[in-house]
């Protein structure tokens, strides 16, 4: 019985329990030296970790085995291999509606989603003869669309890339300012529509950028005087100018031409004119006579923007 086999002495409760409550990496615990084994008694900070690592591993090789409740090889091997899973990371997709958001749905904003369900009054109309292009078709008239609810749901789908959201949207959101704003239908909702057209002007994708300057543009002219309008939405647009212009520095200086899966009013023109139009048009109408205001914010967002008004 004397021969008889004795485990080795387990450390205190107290240790123990300090020991596997701590779920941080071992390879930087002093607590694990003094753990490991008897003849072992310190181990100083000013060795390296791969010091360490030989140390323990001679020591249990040799002499002293893991105890069966030895928990800190399954942490290492976990940590490895969240280590490589954080090293093989998949490639970041583009931009597109077919990987924006749920990747099994072929849209990216609620607007792709009400259309889907039948909740809008719009189509393709494929019965006009001799036109150049594609029409959207209404089931209602325009005028009876509620336009602080419509409106922010079309420009939602200029984020959309693919057919037919991209189309619908695009063309429900200048089919509504042309035929609402001279009425002034569009002015008691103009700030719920600075979210949706900060969204595309910060997608990254260059389509929906320029289809947000282009409705942007649109929005500011859509009750000019010389229409029948008011001429009040540019100034009620101008205190949201800090949210929306500061994208606009990526693309100012952007050379190469919109093309016709664009805002295709402006194919052939570049998309950093199209930027500065937009400035521009910014500083005439949201300023007015005073004009000094919406010029300094616009140079505090855009600073290699030149005022028009500059003598």
């Amino acid at each position: 019985m004397s021969s008889r086999y004795q485990p080795r002495s387990s450390p205190s409760r107290s240790n123990q329990s300090t020991f596997y409550d701590d779920d941080s990496d071992f390879s930087d615990d002093d607590s694990f030296d003094s753990l490991a084994s008897s003849n072992i008694t310190s181990v100083s900070r000013n060795v390296t970790t791969s010091q360490r690592h030989s140390l323990r591993s001679s020591h249990r090789n040799n002499n002293n085995p893991p105890s069966p409740t030895y928990t800190h090889q399954t942490s290492l091997t976990n940590a490895t291999s969240l280590t490589h899973l954080h090293t093989n990371k998949r490639e970041k997709l583009p931009h597109s509606s077919m990987n924006a958001g749920n990747p099994l749905e072929p849209f990216c904003s609620e607007f792709g989603r009400q259309f889907n369900e039948n909740a809008l009054p719009i189509c393709i109309d494929q019965g006009v003869i001799g036109a150049s292009k594609r029409h959207i078709g209404w089931s209602v008239d325009i005028l009876s669309l509620n336009v602080s609810h419509h409106l922010p749901l079309f420009m939602s789908g200029l984020l959309e890339t693919s057919p037919p959201y991209n189309f619908l949207s695009y063309e429900g959101c200048l089919d509504i300012l042309l035929v609402s704003g001279p009425r002034g239908l569009i002015l008691p909702s103009a700030s719920k529509l600075i979210p949706a057209i900060k969204l595309s002007l910060q997608s990254g994708h260059r389509d929906s950028v320029s289809k947000g300057l282009y409705v942007l543009l649109c929005l500011l002219k859509c009750d000019d005087t010389s229409t029948g309008g008011l001429g009040a939405i540019p100034r009620a647009i101008a205190p949201y100018l800090p949210r929306l212009l500061p994208t606009l520095n990526l693309y100012i200086d952007d050379d190469k031409k919109i093309g016709v899966n664009g805002a295709y009013q402006m194919a052939e023109e570049t998309l950093g004119s199209v930027v500065t139009r937009v400035l521009e048009t910014c500083e005439e109408l949201c300023g007015g006579n005073n004009w000094k205001p919406v010029c300094k914010v616009i140079k505090y967002c855009i600073p290699t923007y030149s005022s028009i008004n500059a003598v």
